[in-house]
């Protein structure tokens, strides 16, 4: 009946989700007084719903969605790479700016003691 991923409790939840709503849009309050016709009349609905969800649909169904979210996820974490490489070049420029700034203030400091002294 069930995939060894999805319970057997979880699968029949699914079936009911499924099936109620068509009921109660087929039937409507006199859905609460059925009788035998009714549920002849419900029995094609019923029987799609059963072999639907015990043909392993709902396990090819769930494997979808996982390799979906499995792609969304692969996708966030190339773009926070690419995001992290591009901060990490912005570093290295930052820090070769701040060493030569370094540089340029130690000769400045140099010279401007230099010209005091003169």
């Amino acid at each position: 009946m069930a995939d060894k991923g999805i319970s057997d409790i979880e699968v029949v939840h699914r079936f009911l989700k499924d099936v109620m709503p068509k009921f109660h849009h087929a039937y409507g309050d006199m859905g609460e007084r059925c009788n035998a016709s009714t549920s002849k009349e419900f029995k094609n609905v019923l029987q799609d719903a059963m072999e639907y969800f015990s043909d392993g649909n709902v396990r090819a169904a769930q494997s979808r969605q996982i390799q979906e979210e499995l792609a969304k996820t692969k996708d966030a974490m190339f773009n926070n790479i690419d995001q992290a490489l591009l901060r990490g070049e912005k570093i290295d420029v930052l820090v070769d700016r701040t060493d030569e700034l370094s540089q340029q203030s130690g000769q400045f400091k140099r010279k401007a003691t230099s010209v005091k002294r003169r």
